[in-house]
């Protein structure tokens, strides 16, 4: 496949939108002939050129973000709104480049693919725990992977099913121009501007007469696949609805509505409703709902979940073999396939409930899990859920890639499952350990259990605050080992005692074993607060700001409790909001 030649086209791939439209930007020709993406500064604040000032990214650190909100939780509580009275005050939205897996998603959707190529993407930023490429500035290493990923997905494409007419037809040029305005709408998740329009086909016209037909076209993928309109969720808005914040524009609520339910680009639909400028607050209830019994809801839903439990981790997971033989990638990539099932049947085709995801008595463990489990899949017909052992598991917490992923090669980790429900779950920070303190584990002196050797560790003072808030929270899953597979006694043969005593939330008290823990979980109102928050941070692509998105959270608080805590609903709720229909950058 032929590559754009240096200086062939001027900025053919640096389209940059701008407060009065779409213009061409900075760009340059590079790297041994390919066309190269505008650098760092041009990417992430050429991107804007023509804004009074570049997007601000929002602060990754805040601490009112993802796992890690703490007491200032109690804030949106309480139920007093910091907005009322200031409906200009809405919180700053990042510039968002897009993760590895909405670039995935959308190179299968956009060149009709039934996989994606194996990329070799730069790695992603997290803001509040999930995914959101929107602080780091861009270097020319990430310049480098996008351009051969570009390359990878335009040999790739299914161009009999992109090119409006056959490879052999007569009329070429009137061909190429109507692949540019279909395929260009598609890509950049708008209609072309006319420069644009220019720029692509001049890509196309400039390696016509050196290449095939086909490969002038993939070549016009490929440049289109570099722009920053493929590469970022654009976002200028439109009409000023109050000081600094702007309606968003009908494509841009498509795109947003897309990678938040699809987490990939809008389809033909949503973008020929944002033609006809239909996508007001109730149509885009009813798109979400549309969106959402899609199959293409499966990748995002899956999608937050294993970000939300940390489970993105699995794919480098490794176990002692000497301790789990069994364990194996065949066996790791069915743990995160279970998950993904599971949160997809209750949220899409199941009762949507929280408290389903966080207790149900059944899962879709594959073929490579039953004896793990202790269950004859078998009996089972494909496709419907297994029932679990009674009383040994209950929801998401009790599954194997919950319980793998937060425990060390070879053994369990109270401390490390107990954080991740104490911050994951109940949204409450536990604070690193003092610089003075040695935060190794320790370990269990003959005949003692891990829990005992914990307890010990806990005597002192400066470790006694943050332990209690986590182990006493962990010790609840010490009934499965470091893979998952349930166990009546730990590494050093000493009988489990998994009862503990939840402190520090609104469901305190004694439990005793993984099962009571979930349910008292799932009848939390911070756990149910805490869900509504991360999805919140999920859709925007940014950390929580307590003082502008109170009032917001609140109605959402309220609006999943009325509808017991039922998922689907929250995430059409969320994407009615003003906070989601609206944009301010400082």
């Amino acid at each position: 496949m032929n590559r754009v030649g240096i200086g062939t086209v001027s900025s053919a791939m640096g389209i940059i939108p701008t407060t009065s439209g779409w213009r061409g930007g900075g760009s340059a020709y590079g790297l041994s002939g390919r066309l190269v993406l505008a650098t760092a500064c041009s990417l992430v604040i050429g991107c804007y050129h023509g804004l009074d000032q570049p997007p601000a990214a929002g602060d990754a650190n805040d601490s009112s973000g993802g796992g890690t909100q703490g007491e200032a939780s109690e804030e949106g509580e309480t139920g007093v709104s910091a907005c009322e009275g200031s409906p200009e005050l809405l919180a700053a939205a990042p510039l968002r480049r897009l993760s590895g897996e909405q670039y995935a998603n959308t190179v299968v959707d956009l060149l009709l693919l039934d996989s994606p190529p194996v990329f070799d993407l730069p790695s992603d930023e997290q803001v509040g725990g999930f995914y959101s490429n929107s602080v780091a500035p861009v270097d020319e290493l990430t310049v480098t992977k996008y351009v051969t990923a570009s390359e990878q997905a335009a040999a790739a494409a299914a161009l009999d099913g992109l090119r409006p007419c056959p490879a052999d037809v007569a009329d070429e040029t009137a061909c190429a121009e109507a692949f540019v305005d279909s395929f260009g709408r598609r890509a950049y998740r708008r209609p072309l501007a006319a420069d644009e329009r220019t720029r692509l086909l001049q890509v196309y016209d400039a390696n016509r007469a050196d290449s095939t037909f086909d490969e002038a076209l993939r070549l016009v993928i490929q440049t289109a696949l570099q722009s920053p309109n493929f590469l970022y969720m654009v976002e200028i808005g439109t009409d000023e609805v109050t000081p600094g914040v702007r309606a968003l524009g009908a494509y841009e609520l498509a795109t947003r509505l897309s990678y938040f339910l699809w987490n990939s680009m809008p389809d033909d639909r949503l973008l020929d409703l944002a033609d006809s400028g239909a996508l007001d607050a109730d149509q885009l209830a009813a798109e979400a709902r549309r969106l959402l019994d899609d199959d293409r809801a499966r990748r995002a839903i899956g999608s937050f979940h294993l970000q939300w439990l940390e489970l993105s981790r699995l794919e480098l997971l490794e176990k002692s073999q000497q301790r789990f033989p069994e364990y194996s990638p065949a066996m790791r990539d069915a743990m995160r396939a279970e998950t993904v099932a599971f949160v997809d049947h209750v949220v899409r085709h199941g009762d949507g409930s929280l408290a389903t995801l966080l207790t149900a008595e059944f899962s879709f463990p594959p073929a490579a899990l039953w004896g793990l489990y202790g269950i004859d899949g078998t009996a089972v017909p494909e496709g419907d859920p297994v029932p679990l052992p009674p009383g040994q598991r209950a929801g998401l917490l009790t599954q194997a890639a919950v319980l793998a992923v937060h425990a060390h090669p070879d053994e369990t980790s109270i401390v490390r499952r107990g954080k991740l429900l104490r911050e994951n779950l109940l949204c409450q920070v536990v604070p690193p350990p003092p610089p003075v303190v040695d935060n190794t584990p320790p370990t269990p002196e003959p005949g003692e259990s891990a829990r005992d050797a914990l307890e010990r560790h806990r005597d002192d003072p400066a470790c006694s605050g943050c332990h209690i808030l986590m182990d006493e929270l962990g010790v609840g899953l010490e009934h499965y080992d470091a893979i998952g597979r349930h166990r009546t006694e730990d590494e050093t043969g000493v009988a489990i005692d998994a009862s503990g005593t939840i402190a520090a939330s609104d469901v305190n008290g004694p439990y005793v074993g993984a099962v009571e823990l979930a349910a008292r979980l799932a009848s939390s109102e911070r756990v149910h607060h805490c869900a509504v928050d991360h999805w919140f941070q999920f859709a925007h692509g940014r950390a929580i700001d307590r003082a502008s998105d109170a009032c917001r959270l609140d109605e959402l608080y309220g609006g999943f409790t009325s509808s017991d805590q039922n998922i689907a609903e929250l995430l059409v709720a969320i994407v009615q909001t003003d906070a989601f229909r609206q944009l301010r950058r400082d």
